[in-house]
């Protein structure tokens, strides 16, 4: 086996993902990465085809790639079960169809991490603040931590920054791991602005091409703070 990024290697290994076995089981190149072709039944067994669409290695392919480059966040697909993947991408039209009390506990814990990156501007001084304004990917993990995407309006002190048209309000795409545990307090791992270069190369799933998105009904809830604890 080869590492694939040597040079980010000291900062992959410093991400709460790897810290807490969600990637550190795919930094490096797999023996299987090196076929093009496999036959799905014969490799991974007829169990294992399943939400692959009889397409398993080029699953497999796709869920490296977006677990590689994106830590988890953009992840849309569910590889063959034989590697018992950690991440489980949740469809947003579904879920509002059929889990209304999920998705409600989702949002919640969305508001939450807008608070809690408000407060931490606001103790830097940064001059802005930021308010929710649409949750557009949902993953879940199997360590009752979540993965959220979403879209805030930044308010800035100062003009000059590119506005979307809206009351002048920046748009910004931010990406949280937020820690659900159940019955305790929520826990914000940490945040981050979505990279350009994952904005850039966005692609849309072959088996889910969900471009739902959710608004708040409460627009007031998205005052918060960053946290960078290495524990849940």
């Amino acid at each position: 086996m080869s590492e694939l990024w040597p040079p980010q290697w000291k900062v992959i290994k410093k991400c709460p993902q790897y810290i807490y076995g969600l990637i550190d089981g795919y930094m490096e190149e797999l023996e299987i990465e090196k076929f093009e072709h496999l036959d799905d039944v014969v490799y991974y067994g007829p169990r294992c085809i399943g939400k692959s669409s009889g397409k398993a290695h080029q699953t497999l392919k796709r869920f490296l790639k977006q677990v590689r480059e994106s830590r988890g966040y953009d992840v849309d697909c569910f590889p063959p079960s034989v590697f018992r993947s950690p991440f489980i991408p949740v469809t947003l039209s579904e879920a509002m169809e059929e889990e209304p009390f999920y998705l409600e506990g989702v949002m919640k814990s969305t508001c939450f991490a807008v608070k809690e990156i408000n407060a931490q501007a606001k103790k830097h001084g940064a001059g802005t603040r930021y308010e929710l304004k649409d949750l557009e990917k949902i993953v879940d993990t199997c360590n009752l931590a979540t993965l959220l995407t979403f879209t805030v309006k930044e308010f800035v002190s100062c003009s000059g920054a590119d506005s979307d048209g809206d009351d002048g309000h920046v748009v910004k795409t931010v990406q949280a791991m937020v820690y659900i545990p159940p019955g305790k307090d929520l826990k914000l791992i940490e945040w981050r602005f979505k990279p350009a270069e994952l904005l850039d190369s966005a692609e849309v799933s072959p088996e889910s091409s969900d471009a739902a998105q959710v608004s708040p009904e409460v627009s007031d809830a998205s005052q918060g703070s960053d946290a960078s604890d290495k524990s849940p």
